[in-house]
Order: structure tokens, then C-alpha cells, then sequence
């Protein structure tokens, strides 16, 4: 599948992607048209309503927090199921504030800078995607969304977070893990965002600008937006050195059984040569 192929075209997302076509190591390769990763769905028009309920979506996972929901809630796709999975992780939701919608966020940050509180070199992303592989609400959380999609008969499912960049790659690695995907190709996935967020985020950093002088806010800001290779390899290190390989970390701290992760590969991989 080239990548154009795989961008969901919709007027009210900007990161709404299939997973389809990756090779798996096993053999053939991911199904098209059944495993889609993306923003939020606050801004569906009607005619992206229209087209999701079309594609035959049936399962909506919504990774974001109460406070997110309320502020930007998600536009009705019909016969979409939908589940409410929240990992509770602040620094994602800071990393898609807006300010229309989020300056409350902004205004702390700036404050947490004038009492020397705000640690700008610390890496944020990289603590909250390794607080997803050990914090065992987060564990929980990602292990119910893989057995949600095998539950789900015929399943079409969207997961999602604020921006589908944190909390939906790490969810988003999870599955092509299950399916076999190779470790590369996980990561040119979860960097893939960089690409479709360019200009939501060049346009965000201007907003910003606009408001704040603080320039290590600003640096702070831009940092949380960016997604960035060391952090997912630092999610699949972090894996390994709890059970040596990844997909044995799936089966030991996620509960994910043998049995479960050949249901989903028996439905979401197809021979590659069809």
C-alpha cells in the first residue's frame, strides 16, 4: 500500500491512517480496510460521517482523558461502537493543547516557567511512553484494546487519542506486534505522524508564538509536539529487558494469551500474494 493509499482523506482529521499492507514476518501481510489509527473526531463534517459509517467502521477506541472529551467531543459515526480506554497520560494531552481549547495548559506551563518549575530538559515523551510499558493501569488499558478488537465480530476499528500521536502509536505498535510486524517498520509507522502533522503543527507553533513570548515554553511546546525515534525504540528496549522480546512482554504483562494472538493474526493477516 503506498501512502497515499493509506491516508483516510477526511476534512475534519489530519492523521487518520490505515494499517494495512505492512509485511508480516511470518508471512503475507496486514489486512486493508479493518485496522485504522487517527486524531480525534471532534471535527467530522457530515460527509466524513458519512464515509467512515460507509468503510463500515464499527468499533471507535477513544484514548483521551474526560476533560478532552468534553472540550473537543467526538462527532457520531453510525453503528460505530464506542470505548472509552484512558492510559492518563497529562503530557499527551499537553502535547495537542490548542489555544482555543486549552489555554488553561498553556498559562500553567508559563507559570510553572516563572517559578523555575518547568524542567525543559527533561524528556517528557520519552517518560510517558516508557510509563505505558511499566504503569499497570496502562497495562490494562492496551491490554483490553487488543482483546476488544478480537471480540469485535467483523471488526473495523478506529483508535484514537487528541493529535493520534502518543497514546494511539503506542497502541498502534502493540498491534502490528500482535500481527508479527517487524520492529522497523513499527517504528517508520509511529515517525509517519511526523509527516501528516506537519502543518497542524507548524500552525499550532504560530498560535503559540502569538501568545506566549516565553521562549522555553515555546521549546517546551514544540518538544511535546514532535515524535521522535528514540522514544518508540526506547518503548520496544524497555520491552525486551522486562521479557526479552517484545511480543513475550505482550504475553506476560498484558495477559495476551497464545490462542488470542492467533485469532488476531487468523483475521487481520492476509496472503500478500492476493
Amino acid at each position: 500500500m503506498t501512502e497515499k493509499k493509506r491516508k483516510i482523506e477526511l476534512e475534519g482529521t489530519f492523521n487518520t491512517r490505515d494499517l494495512g499492507g505492512y509485511p508480516v514476518q511470518q508471512g503475507g501481510q496486514v489486512v486493508c480496510g479493518r485496522l485504522f489509527r487517527s486524531d480525534d473526531l471532534h471535527l467530522l463534517t457530515d460527509d466524513d460521517q458519512k464515509h467512515l459509517a460507509e468503510m463500515g467502521i464499527n468499533l471507535i477506541i477513544d484514548y483521551r482523558n474526560k476533560n478532552e472529551r468534553e472540550k473537543r467531543p467526538n462527532k457520531e459515526v453510525k453503528n460505530a461502537q464506542v470505548v472509552v480506554l484512558e492510559p492518563d497520560d497529562p503530557i499527551a494531552a499537553i502535547a495537542s493543547a490548542d489555544i482555543k481549547t486549552d489555554r488553561s495548559k498553556i498559562d500553567a506551563l508559563i507559570q510553572m516557567e516563572a517559578q523555575g518549575k518547568l524542567d525543559v530538559d527533561k524528556d517528557q515523551l520519552l517518560e510517558s511512553i516508557l510509563g505505558y510499558v511499566n504503569n499497570e493501569r496502562s497495562q490494562k488499558v492496551y491490554a483490553e484494546m487488543l482483546k476488544l478488537i478480537v471480540s469485535t465480530p467483523d471488526c473495523r476499528v478506529i483508535q484514537h487519542c487528541r493529535g493520534g500521536k502518543d497514546r494511539t502509536g503506542y497502541g498502534t505498535a502493540l498491534i502490528l506486534l500482535v500481527l508479527g510486524v517487524d520492529e522497523e517498520t513499527i517504528v517508520y509507522d509511529y515517525l509517519l505522524t511526523n509527516q501528516y502533522n506537519q502543518e497542524r503543527n507548524n500552525k499550532r507553533l504560530q498560535e503559540y508564538k502569538a501568545y506566549t513570548s516565553n521562549q522555553a515554553v515555546l521549546d517546551y511546546l514544540a518538544s511535546a509536539m514532535g515524535t521522535r525515534e528514540e522514544v518508540i525504540r526506547a518503548a520496544l528496549a524497555e520491552m525486551k529487558r522486562k521479557s526479552g522480546t517484545p511480543l513475550a512482554y505482550i504475553q506476560e504483562y498484558l495477559g495476551i494469551s497464545d490462542e488470542l494472538i492467533a485469532q488476531f493474526r487468523e483475521r487481520f493477516i492476509v496472503d500478500d500474494t492476493n
